[in-house]
């Protein structure tokens, strides 16, 4: 067993939230989800700071959280607190690699949101966690999986160099007078599929410049039938693949590759 790569880079959960703690359209599609499936029971892998988990369970959707991080965990307990006794009572969060997943049970719904599924980067972890998944899902249950959809001329130009550092963030936290900014550059390895992105964040606190941040994380670029074969090889029948959070039919070009599958036994 390897130790996970996100130990060291999600130790800032504030941080994580000034960045994604506003996108919302993946929330109201796993809404949506679930109001198709109607799932008794629903695991999250790769929970985080509970943005997915928290409407569901105000929703009254019955949600156990994974997640490998324990500082991520600690956010989304703080949160959870935060909430009706009756939501509190529909989540359960459990610190857990996703690659190595074991609970003693079986879910209705088991799905891996927005990305986090890019944080496995061989395929010995991408077999290892589907499998898991397989055995988690109750018979006639499903397992999903959101990635993005590959822009191809950005791969093809980051695979020659280094693509320059862009803006991709800037945010003003009016609770505690922060300003981050925040910039990304890309390489491409084709050999592996992997994106290796390089930030700089530079902040601000109530005017005061603080020593910028630089991190490097490695994702593993995903495409359309890469993933149906890992649906297919662990036992689960593809039964829908999505390209957006309004549950149009996927096509090239769409911006998600959002993969349904349903364990039949």
């Amino acid at each position: 067993m390897t130790a996970h790569p996100l130990l060291d880079i999600y130790q800032h959960p504030d941080d994580y939230d000034l960045v994604h703690g506003k996108t919302s359209d993946d929330a109201a599609f796993w809404l949506e989800l679930c109001d198709r499936l109607k799932p008794a029971s629903v695991l999250e892998l790769g929970v985080g700071t509970g943005r997915l988990l928290l409407p569901l369970v105000r929703a009254g959707h019955r949600v156990t959280g994974v997640d490998v991080v324990p500082a991520m965990l600690q956010s989304a307990a703080r949160k959870l607190q935060q909430e009706p006794r009756a939501a509190q009572a529909l989540a359960h969060l459990v610190e857990q690699d996703m690659r190595y997943l074991s609970l003693d049970r079986q879910f209705d719904l088991i799905f891996i949101g927005y990305n986090s599924v890019l944080h496995l980067l061989t395929a010995e972890d991408r077999s290892s966690m589907f499998t898991c998944a397989f055995k988690h899902t109750d018979p006639g249950g499903h397992f999903a999986v959101d990635v993005f959809n590959p822009d191809l001329a950005m791969l093809a130009l980051a695979q020659r160099i280094e693509s320059r550092g862009e803006l991709e963030m800037a945010m003003d936290d009016p609770d505690t007078g922060r300003q981050v900014f925040r910039s990304a550059s890309h390489r491409y390895n084709d050999a592996s599929q992997t994106v290796t992105t390089h930030y700089v964040t530079d902040e601000t606190i109530k005017g005061v410049g603080q020593q910028p941040v630089e991190e490097t994380v490695d994702y593993h670029i995903y495409y359309p039938e890469e993933l149906r074969l890992l649906f297919l090889q662990a036992g689960f029948e593809v039964t829908a693949v999505y390209g957006d959070y309004g549950f149009e039919p996927f096509a090239g070009g769409c911006p998600r590759i959002i993969m349904a599958g349903r364990r039949s036994v």
